[in-house]
């Protein structure tokens, strides 16, 4: 049945594809046919990295878990749930991931190659920012679940998950990392090369506020939740931490160990950015996604 699906729906692909190039409208569209394209291009691109990200992570998490369940060899957690299964899993979906990726990703490098202004188009800029904002939430969020459930160790008061039950979240963050200083570096790269249009750097502007406002809340929350212990600890007492006040102190200072730096770096370039009187400054202060942050 996967076999004569794989077929059918390959031969489907490849008839549509060829249709276009027939058409002369593959890569040469302008206006909203070429929004549409590139929305395509978006679509396969990033589903393709997701995956592939996800495969990944599944398939690292195979020889964390075993390392991970020496420490505590009575839980063979890895062995009750089929770890051949979850490595063929991960195995499969970051090479059928990875294929879709690079084959979309050859074909829009080719059609920046033959057309410069294409790499400067904001679907384009999203389709790049966009994965640099999955690879950093690979690697920011499952920090975040570390750091907490290792302070909570700390302060006595485990989670009650095994310690194996970690590798989860550790093999997401290589991943991120080596994607995320990929993603970055073409960002950069195409930047550089081809300049910003007024799109581009809407787009630009889009990633940096969406990624300091992020930051900015896991801050505020984190704080919160440690005033919150500092009050209690005033104005109720008791001695030390009990089990509720360890879970706070871990979610709190989790939350400000990761939220403070990615909000103080993004607003920090943004602001920069926004200071002085120049055309560029005032396009800064009077766009659309700096008044969405601010209010």
């Amino acid at each position: 049945y996967r076999l004569v699906m794989l077929i059918i729906s390959g031969g489907l692909g490849w008839f549509l594809i060829g249709q276009l190039q027939a058409d002369h409208d593959a890569g040469h569209e302008s206006g909203r046919a070429g929004t549409v394209r590139r929305l395509f291009q978006n679509i396969v691109g990033l589903g393709g990295f997701s995956v592939a990200l996800f495969g990944g992570a599944s398939l690292l998490q195979v020889p964390l878990r075993l390392g991970l369940e020496r420490f505590d060899p009575s839980r063979l957690t890895v062995g009750n749930i089929g770890w051949a299964q979850m490595a063929a899993s991960g195995a499969a979906a970051l090479l059928v991931g990875l294929l879709i990726w690079r084959l979309n990703w050859q074909a829009w490098d080719k059609l920046i190659e033959a057309r410069g202004d294409e790499a400067a188009t904001a679907l384009r800029r999203f389709s790049l920012y966009a994965a640099t904002l999955i690879s950093a939430a690979a690697v920011v969020t499952p920090a975040a679940m570390l750091l907490s459930d290792l302070l909570r160790r700390l302060f006595g008061y485990p989670s009650g998950a095994m310690l194996a039950d970690i590798a989860e979240p550790l093999s997401f963050i290589p991943l991120g990392l080596i994607a995320w200083r990929w993603h970055w570096g073409q960002v950069q790269t195409e930047a550089a090369r081809y300049g910003d249009s007024p799109e581009s750097a809407n787009v630009r502007r889009l990633y940096y506020y969406l990624v300091a406002a992020i930051g900015l809340v896991l801050f505020w929350i984190g704080l919160v939740d440690l005033l919150r212990l500092l009050l209690d600890w005033l104005f109720v007492g008791g001695q030390g931490l009990d089990e509720f006040r360890a879970g706070q102190a871990a979610n709190g200072l989790s939350l400000l160990t990761v939220g403070a730096p990615v909000w103080v770096i993004h607003w920090r370039t943004v602001q920069r950015a926004a200071e002085g009187e120049g055309p560029a400054s005032q396009a800064e202060r009077r766009s659309g996604p700096r008044r969405a942050y601010l209010y």
